[in-house]
């Protein structure tokens, strides 16, 4: 029952923040979101038919495919968030305000918005129809091309229709920079925002500089075995996540016991655990 909550609230908040970014910056400035939304937007300049339920119907022949590939559960699925999500743009489209003063700040802050909301839909495993879809049905077709390049390159097709339809090349790029900055979005709220760095570290040391990293810092050290390639001698290795704030922290105490440690920094994307943040998704 709480997933139930979860998955509800995520879709409801993430589908207003998607709605906000799609009626506020977007269609009013003929900007189109990629996928089969802008697709739906451009289209409504030529019928008399709401976005959202143009979006629907764009999507039918896809989620009809999709009955055949991953079966009616999957699909039932999506299509009902897809719904919930159409009815949120067209009801909000009555009221919601309209910016339309500057193109390329539309097109940046609607492409933000409209990431975060469909981020936070994609983080609960629901998926919202469209090219994301598609490719990942025709992905198979298609074994020499990436997932991301195949979802690149419909959304492509996507830009250049919707240019045409707007009968403005500028529409094009603009709508172009809107899809980039919503896939990048979408791929930070996905990956979590609790970044961080991971520390390796080789030294004699190892024992004072892991008393050091436990003590000072409060944060957890794991020793890994470890074999030297040309000396063969055997010697823990530490490893340890941090902030990237703390990383000084790790360096001043590796500095104090052994200025000759051999040390590697990288990036982690998402760290869930004791310290740092817990994953809601029960």
């Amino acid at each position: 029952m709480k997933k139930q909550i979860w998955d509800c609230t995520f879709i409801l908040i993430g589908g207003i923040i998607w709605a906000f970014g799609l009626n506020t910056f977007l269609i009013p400035n003929a900007i189109a979101a990629g996928g089969i939304t802008g697709l739906a937007a451009a289209f409504c300049q030529f019928v008399p038919i709401s976005v959202g339920t143009l979006i629907v119907l764009l999507n039918l022949p896809i989620f009809l495919f999709s009955i055949v590939k991953r079966g009616m559960g999957f699909s039932v699925r999506t299509f009902l968030v897809l719904c919930v999500t159409s009815v949120l743009i067209d009801v909000s489209g009555i009221f919601m305000p309209v910016f339309s003063e500057d193109k390329l700040f539309s097109a940046m802050i609607g492409g933000v918005l409209c990431g975060v909301g469909l981020g936070l839909i994609f983080m609960r495993g629901f998926a919202t129809g469209g090219t994301d879809l598609l490719a990942s049905l025709i992905s198979d077709r298609l074994p020499t091309v990436s997932y991301g390049r195949l979802v690149l390159m419909l959304d492509a097709v996507v830009v250049l229709i919707a240019a045409f339809c707007y009968r403005d090349w500028r529409s094009g790029l603009y709508s172009a920079l809107t899809v980039y900055v919503s896939g990048e979005v979408i791929d930070k709220v996905l990956s979590g925002a609790t970044t961080g760095k991971s520390v390796y570290i080789i030294s004699e040391k190892h024992a004072e500089i892991s008393a050091a990293i436990l003590e000072r810092m409060q944060r957890g050290v794991t020793l890994l075995d470890g074999e030297g390639g040309f000396s063969r001698r055997r010697m823990p290795v530490l490893m340890t996540v941090v902030r990237k704030y703390e990383l000084y922290r790790i360096k001043n105490i590796v500095t104090e016991y052994d200025r000759e440690a051999f040390v590697t920094v990288g990036d982690v994307t998402e760290i869930l655990g004791r310290g740092f943040s817990l994953d809601i998704r029960a």
